[in-house]
């Protein structure tokens, strides 16, 4: 009776220490994307804190490559970026990923230039400045969400010296035709324009200069009324474009709306600049 039973134990004993040596050596990865929600699946996307930060970040890292590169360059050294920030609940940027910045339409002169590749050195200047920013979370059903962000650039550094920040055209990555020029229900912002008037900051140099006018964007919004680009129509310089550009990016609008459903549309935003 005993050896019947001692048998099976010792196969059994056998078969599991057979299958523990067969662990495999691949390595899984977390899938960040389904950990960290696209725009498309939250209701409010993470936001700047403070207007016009994320261009000053990209400054501060244009900076850091400056002083990394200095004086050796003979021809303007020019570096693309294309990364993804991966931001928690609170805002706060936990990871990042560097993309191939090749799939970007970086329309900008890199004749009599020398492409730069990132290494480690520079990527760890980056990762010095972003450790400094928060966003303003993404919401989703009122709660604080996960979220991910692009963050796609040029920096061009001068042989004097100079700093040039260059971002691409991202209407590659969606289809303008999908955006209706006229619905039942066309987008407007929450608030109002007065909700728009909030977030514009008005260029220095457009008040020494006394400028005043109306600019026009054309804002490219989602089902979810998120504004997922912005462009000049008509503008009047001095910085009011870009200030206007911040300010509707930077707005949640009701959606438009086509026999009853929310739909992508595209409209027209005339924003006021006048010195009081």
């Amino acid at each position: 009776m005993k050896t019947k039973i001692i048998m099976p134990i010792i196969a059994v004993s056998f078969l599991l220490a057979h299958c523990k040596s067969e662990k495999s050596s691949i390595e899984i990865v977390p899938n960040y994307d389904e950990i960290y929600f696209d725009a498309e699946r939250v209701d409010i996307p993470a936001k700047e804190i403070k207007d016009n930060e994320v261009n000053e970040m990209i400054k501060k890292i244009g900076a850091s490559l400056k002083e990394r590169v200095g004086a050796k360059i003979t021809k303007a050294a020019v570096y693309k970026f294309a990364i993804k920030l991966y931001l928690n609940e609170d805002g706060k940027i936990d990871k990042v990923r560097f993309d191939n910045p090749s799939k970007f339409d970086f329309t900008i002169d890199t004749s009599n230039s020398v492409i730069f590749k990132s290494d480690n050195d520079v990527r760890q200047k980056i990762l010095s400045v972003l450790e400094n920013y928060r966003f303003k979370p993404a919401v989703k059903s009122g709660v604080n969400v996960k979220f991910s962000k692009d963050l796609v650039f040029v920096v061009k550094l001068f042989t004097d010296g100079s700093v040039k920040e260059y971002f691409p055209d991202l209407a590659a990555q969606y289809n303008e035709k999908d955006y209706l020029f006229a619905a039942e229900q066309m987008p407007s912002p929450i608030g109002g324009i007065a909700e728009i008037a909030k977030k514009i900051v008005y260029p220095e140099a457009a008040k020494q200069a006394g400028i005043e006018g109306k600019v026009f964007v054309k804002a490219y919004v989602d089902e979810k009324g998120n504004v997922v680009k912005a462009e000049i129509i008509k503008g009047i310089g001095y910085g009011c474009d870009e200030a206007a550009i911040n300010a509707v990016n930077n707005t949640k609008f009701t959606p438009g709306v086509k026999d009853g459903k929310p739909v992508k549309t595209q409209v027209a935003v005339p924003i006021l600049f006048k010195i009081k």
